[in-house]
C-alpha cells in the first residue's frame, strides 16, 4: 500500500501495482517548484529562472509577491516533454 500525504493535508492511498503508479505520477505532477528550485531542476542558473518566469516563457502561479510557484507540469511542459 502506497500513502501520500500532500502539503495541502490532503490524503490518498492506492493499493497494487498499477494504481501505485498512477498516484506516484499523480503526486509527481502536484510538486511545485520556487524559482531557485526550478534552477536546480533545469541546471541553470537563478537568474536564467526568474527570467523564464518575467518574460512568460514558463506557466508560474504567484503564492503572495514575487513568491513564484511553478507546477512540475509546467516544467515539463516547457521542456517540450508535454503538449499544453
Amino acid at each position: 500500500m502506497l500513502r501520500i500525504i500532500y502539503p495541502d493535508g490532503s490524503i490518498a492511498e492506492a493499493e497494487g501495482a498499477e494504481s501505485e503508479q498512477h498516484l506516484l505520477d499523480d503526486a509527481s505532477k502536484r510538486q511545485a517548484y520556487t524559482v531557485k528550485g526550478l534552477a536546480n531542476r533545469l541546471n541553470i542558473s537563478e537568474r536564467g529562472a526568474y527570467d523564464l518566469v518575467r518574460n512568460g516563457e514558463i506557466r508560474y502561479v504567484c503564492a503572495g509577491k514575487k513568491n513564484y510557484r511553478i507546477s512540475e507540469l509546467a516544467v515539463r511542459e516547457y521542456m517540450g516533454d508535454i503538449k499544453s
